[in-house]
């Protein structure tokens, strides 16, 4: 409650208010008013855990790191926005060799642009990122080189994910956790369900998937409001997606892979998000993202919150 007092005091002095929570009908409506120069800085936690069989977890890392949101410029029907992140901190790592890779995101900066409600439209400094990208894969190489077969793998993933579509693809997952609710209007207690398109990491075409949101809370004296989603992507798109980059990586790796060994059960992702926003200026205070993906017995679980500080 601290947080958002201090919060609401900032927003408060000397800015006018636009009232997006409306007690009356019970409907939130989320939208972003920013200023140039409006500036905040988030605590972002991302974990991954792996669990094989159910029970044993035989992978687990943690980082985090500092994000500052500012507001670069504003039209009349968008904003661009510049994050920058910062201090980064590796908790806990699956490979210490790993650790500088972690932290070659230090200071690194995605500029993109945002409708005048909030809704995400394209990244603009792509290039920049494919660069910082490129010294990731290369100090990969520098570790691995005596293991040939690993450089090969490297290789083709850099090849599959440091192109435009696929570091957009990346990219936006966070940011559209962050946006995710911009845009909408929603009633309290209200379930609404659309069929969505979900990006590809791999930068190859977005998945089918389902989208349920709810406003879940409305909170007049402090001015905010949480809503939630749940979302599921197409099972037979993934896992012949996935069928398609095991193949992928044993030919980079110059494996032989057998038919039977593609034949696993249906692929499953869902990904669960919960923001708490500000009514008057959208600003997300709160707001954590649960994804599970399972195939094969095992279970990925990665949970990323974005906290004001």
């Amino acid at each position: 409650m601290k947080k958002i007092t201090v919060f609401l005091l900032f927003v408060f002095c000397g800015f006018s208010l636009f009232g997006q929570i409306n007690a009356a009908d019970s409907t939130v409506q989320v939208v972003g008013y920013w200023n140039v120069h409006d500036k905040q800085t988030y605590q972002v936690t991302e974990e991954s855990n792996k669990i094989q069989n159910a029970t044993d977890t035989i992978s687990k890392q943690k980082i985090a790191y500092l994000l500052d949101v500012e507001v670069l410029d504003s039209t009349a029907n968008s904003y661009t926005i510049q994050w920058l992140s910062h201090d980064v901190k590796v908790l806990n790592t699956p490979n210490p060799l790993l650790d500088d890779l972690y932290k070659i995101g230090e200071n690194s900066k995605i500029i993109f642009r945002v409708s005048e409600t909030g809704v995400f439209k394209e990244i603009l400094n792509w290039q920049e990122m494919q660069a910082q990208n490129q010294k990731a894969f290369e100090m990969l190489r520098t570790k691995f080189d005596t293991i040939p077969q690993l450089v090969n793998m490297i290789n083709g993933l850099e090849s599959k994910l440091n192109s435009k579509e696929a570091i957009e693809g990346s990219s936006v997952k966070l940011i559209n956790q962050f946006y995710s609710f911009h845009g909408g209007k929603y009633k309290l207690g209200e379930e609404v369900n659309a069929p969505v398109k979900l990006p590809n990491a791999y930068g190859g075409e977005p998945f089918d998937g389902m989208l349920t949101v709810l406003l879940d809370e409305i909170d007049t004296d402090n001015d905010y409001s949480i809503i939630r989603s749940w979302q599921t992507a197409d099972s037979g798109q993934l896992t012949e997606f996935a069928k398609k980059i095991v193949k992928d990586i044993a030919s980079d790796m110059n494996l032989d892979i057998q038919n039977e060994q593609l034949d696993f059960p249906p692929m499953v992702n869902e990904t669960r998000i919960a923001s708490q926003i500000h009514g008057n200026t959208g600003w997300v205070i709160y707001s954590n993202m649960t994804t599970e993906v399972s195939l094969n017995n095992v279970l990925n679980i990665e949970e990323t919150t974005i906290e004001l500080q």
